[in-house]
């Protein structure tokens, strides 16, 4: 069986991604769910979701990135 690892580069979208993680949750094949909070403070609006799943792992680098900065940063 395969599985997937999905990185999810956010900047201040923390209510989107307390709607669309479910969605990820759900999924069959998916190994982890990596969130890299690129200076947006994202946390804030999913720390329960985050807190409460342990396939779920919370990056926020000490500078802003830039979006393929961050999605580097995930895939690392």
């Amino acid at each position: 069986m395969k599985s997937v690892s999905i990185v999810i580069p956010t900047y201040k979208r923390g209510d989107v991604i307390r709607k669309t993680l479910p969605s990820y949750l759900k999924q069959k094949f998916v190994k982890e769910v990596i969130i890299v909070d690129d200076g947006g403070f994202a946390f804030d609006d999913i720390k329960g979701i985050v807190k409460a799943n342990k396939i779920i792992k919370y990056f926020a680098p000490k500078r802003r990135l830039g979006l393929p900065g961050a999605r580097n940063y995930g895939i690392a």
